[in-house]
């Protein structure tokens, strides 16, 4: 039995080989810049600066990247159970690292612009909860609608945390466009 079947949004990559390709291919390569990228940065980041408190925030948003890079796999191939889980997980996660590591940098510039200096330990835990909240969103989602049979409307709500993610970041980003950091 076809996992897709009566689902108008799931589509396998034998039915449209036009883009599974090219998918899987600037997938692979995303994930070997970001890898080479990160490199790089540990590289120099131990020769350079005795002060690494700054890159935690980077390396989750590399992460994002990269974990975002690798769903594009899951996207390029034939659709299974366990693509689907990769799929509608990894989405969300992955958007939810990147806009939720921005926030978080974005309220230590302006809290710092601001005289108030926002210890590590605020900002990690910042961060945990804004992922914690789309991780709840996607085990919720993955519990309730079972396997494949998903509709694109589904695939939206599921990410409403990020869109509002992203409508934040984007109003505090205007808010601190003055800040010289």
């Amino acid at each position: 039995m076809d996992p897709c079947s009566g689902v108008g949004s799931c589509t396998t990559a034998e039915n449209s080989p036009q883009w599974s390709i090219p998918m899987l291919v600037i997938s692979a390569i995303n994930v070997l810049v970001i890898v080479c990228y990160e490199v790089f940065i540990v590289c120099r980041s131990t020769q350079l600066s005795p002060s690494r408190r700054h890159l935690f925030l980077s390396q989750v948003l590399l992460l994002g990247l990269l974990s975002g890079s690798c769903v594009g796999f899951a996207y390029g191939l034939e659709i299974t159970p366990a693509t689907c889980v990769v799929i509608r997980f990894g989405t969300g996660v992955s958007y939810v690292l990147i806009y939720s590591s921005l926030l978080v940098k974005l309220v230590f510039l302006i809290s710092l612009n601001t005289g108030v200096y926002l210890p590590a330990l605020y900002q990690a835990l910042l961060l945990i909860f804004c992922i914690l909240v789309q991780v709840v969103v996607e085990v919720e989602w993955l519990t309730l609608i079972p396997d494949c049979s998903f509709k694109s409307t589904d695939h939206v709500f599921s990410i409403a945390y990020v869109i509002f993610l992203i409508i934040f970041v984007g109003s505090l980003s205007i808010k601190s466009r003055h800040i010289k950091e």
